[in-house]
């Protein structure tokens, strides 16, 4: 019996941790599905305004007031630090997402965030990275994503082009590795943002934005929970009819 209760209670619980997931992406989806769009006078508002340029974990809380709205912003690329974020895969064919550092030339304080620009092809070797090449400066529209950058991941070792010795570009698995990188050099004259900017496909040509705002679809989790409650209460059928049937005893005949 304790078992049983023990299993039924966590299954119980499973069911209901799907279903809040559900409520969540479904209040992200309802969000974007507004499509709203912030002014480049909203977001110098919200995101310089009173930020420790120190602690990470407490601009991200700050920047949640834009996290998941729509902007378009005119700043210069630094072609020289690229990021490559790993196993991005589109049409079959495995490639990068492209992570290069924008600063905002429209702002007074011109700070510098994450542009993440789309899918690049990668090498047929693992062992040579894609060369691309960026415009200086560029006009991106995009949606803003200022907090939850947390990923599990196996391998936090950041990779550079061996090919030609540089040290730049550099293989990363999450883009978490490029936000703590430059959560490190504020100054006085630098200002780092932890905020990545998806830009929208073909901002660079004709490459394609993967970034998915909701990848599993609330329907899915409220799938999941049906799935755990079934489970939980066909624990205690089990149980019930197990209990039910009369322990045999075996009868021992005296020769």
């Amino acid at each position: 019996m304790l078992v049983t209760l023990t299993a039924f209670l966590i299954l119980c619980k499973l069911g209901f941790w799907q279903l809040e997931r559900a409520s969540e992406k479904q209040t992200l989806l309802d969000k974007n599905s507004k499509d709203q769009v912030i002014s480049i006078e909203q977001f110098e508002q919200i995101s310089l305004q009173d930020l420790n340029l120190q602690d990470l974990s407490l601009q991200g809380q700050h920047l949640r007031g834009i996290d998941g709205k729509k902007i378009t912003l005119k700043g210069d690329l630094n072609n020289q630090e690229i990021w490559l974020i790993d196993n991005k895969v589109f049409n079959g064919q495995v490639g990068y997402s492209v992570l290069v550092p924008f600063t905002l030339t429209d702002l007074e304080a011109k700070p510098t965030i994450l542009l993440d620009l789309g899918w690049w092809p990668g090498m047929r070797s693992r062992d040579i990275l894609p060369d691309i090449t960026l415009p200086k400066t560029i006009s991106a529209t995009g949606l803003i994503k200022a907090s939850n950058f947390e990923q599990f991941t196996l391998n936090k070792i950041v990779e550079t082009a061996s090919d030609t010795g540089n040290a730049w570009p550099k293989r990363i698995q999450t883009a978490e590795s490029a936000l703590q990188f430059y959560s490190q050099l504020h100054s006085a004259k630098s200002v780092h943002l932890p905020i990545i900017i998806y830009a929208e496909s073909n901002t660079i040509d004709e490459h394609q934005q993967l970034y998915k705002p909701v990848v599993m679809p609330p329907e899915k989790h409220v799938a999941y929970a049906v799935q755990w409650f079934l489970i939980a209460f066909a624990s205690l059928v089990i149980f019930i009819f197990a209990s039910r049937i009369p322990t045999k005893k075996g009868n021992n005949h005296e020769s």
